[in-house]
């Protein structure tokens, strides 16, 4: 998608303003709130029919009008002084939706790192799609069978004191060896004795059971994450100090958990991500990118905006001054 125009007004610090786009890569460049993010927030305005105050501070009643010129086709939105909106699409009257529904989860491929700030089950759903419902039901099942296995943990010690107090029995009522066999029947330890290997056998086998089940879920958690195409390492639960655990959606890069990338390797690890889970070529967005090497080129448009001026960066860039 190309986009080419955006026309600003009564838009935040923008009265009136026309950013135009060059066909391949524009970078945007001015100083420190001068206006860049709110070119990017106009854009999210329209196409994602994004909420928030818009009009100046200066003009509450003004109305507010922004239009997006993307592939040759004019997408507008006009807030009134009393806070609803119109929308038009080259022009005829058109509903939000009949724009949102052009250009699904905008901001998700859009944006990088946009995914990684989502919430644990949205980022999930984002990562894995259709599978996130699998991952999530094995995970929850995972954490059960833990929970279960734990009471079996001391079953060796419970069914050994027992084992003990049965001995301690036949020790106390002073019977002889040749007549402990008699003894155990008349007394009913017999029983108790088969009772207890009953009750062990039980356990083994459920202990059994459930160390399988264990296995097995964990196995449909590995093989649904390797089949979504994800090529990251994504750790599902974590183990709190209580010993219990919680759901979790961590993804690592190279054994690098994303919180701890720097800024340039969490965009270029973004686009990377953007890359594997869309099919979509929506312009991207990237804020605070100086110091950014090696931006991966696309020739749908790479949209840049910065902070600060003369970076190195590859392929050569449109350069606008929003001050001018």
């Amino acid at each position: 998608m190309k986009l080419q125009r955006i026309y600003m007004e009564n838009f935040k610090c923008f009265t009136k303003k026309t950013v135009e786009f060059d066909t391949d890569a524009t970078r945007i460049k001015a100083r420190n709130k001068a206006g860049k993010s709110t070119v990017q927030e106009a854009y999210f305005w329209v196409l994602a029919n994004a909420r928030g105050s818009v009009a100046p501070k200066d003009k509450v009643d003004a109305t507010t009008r922004v239009m997006i010129v993307l592939d040759g086709v004019e997408y507008e939105r006009v807030m009134l002084p009393d806070g609803k909106s119109e929308y038009f699409i080259d022009s005829v009257p058109a509903k939000a939706k009949d724009i949102t529904g052009k250009f699904p989860k905008i901001k998700e491929y859009s944006l990088p790192g946009y995914i990684m700030g989502l919430s644990t089950d949205k980022k999930r759903k984002e990562l894995f799609g259709s599978k996130a419902d699998k991952i999530d039901k094995a995970t929850a099942k995972i954490k059960r069978i833990k929970k279960e296995l734990k009471t079996y943990e001391p079953s060796a010690e419970k069914f050994s004191v027992r084992k003990g107090v049965i001995d301690d029995i036949i020790n106390m009522s002073g019977v002889s060896e040749e007549d402990v066999d008699e003894y155990y029947v008349k007394s009913g330890l017999d029983k108790l004795v088969d009772k207890y290997y009953q009750d062990r056998r039980n356990d083994v086998e459920q202990e059994q059971k459930l160390t399988k089940e264990l296995s097995d879920c964990e196995s449909t958690v590995l093989e649904t994450t390797i089949k979504s195409g994800i090529p990251y390492d994504v750790k599902l639960t974590e183990m709190l100090k209580n010993g219990s655990e919680k759901a979790v959606c961590d993804v690592y890069m190279d054994g690098i958990k994303w919180d701890d990338l720097n800024h340039a390797s969490k965009i270029q690890e973004g686009i990377r991500l953007i890359s594997y889970l869309s099919d979509k070529d929506y312009p991207l967005w990237i804020d605070d990118a100086e110091g950014v090497q090696n931006i991966p080129y696309y020739s749908h448009g790479l949209q840049l905006i910065i902070l600060e001026a003369d970076k190195p960066y590859r392929g050569q860039f449109k350069t606008i001054g929003l001050e001018e």
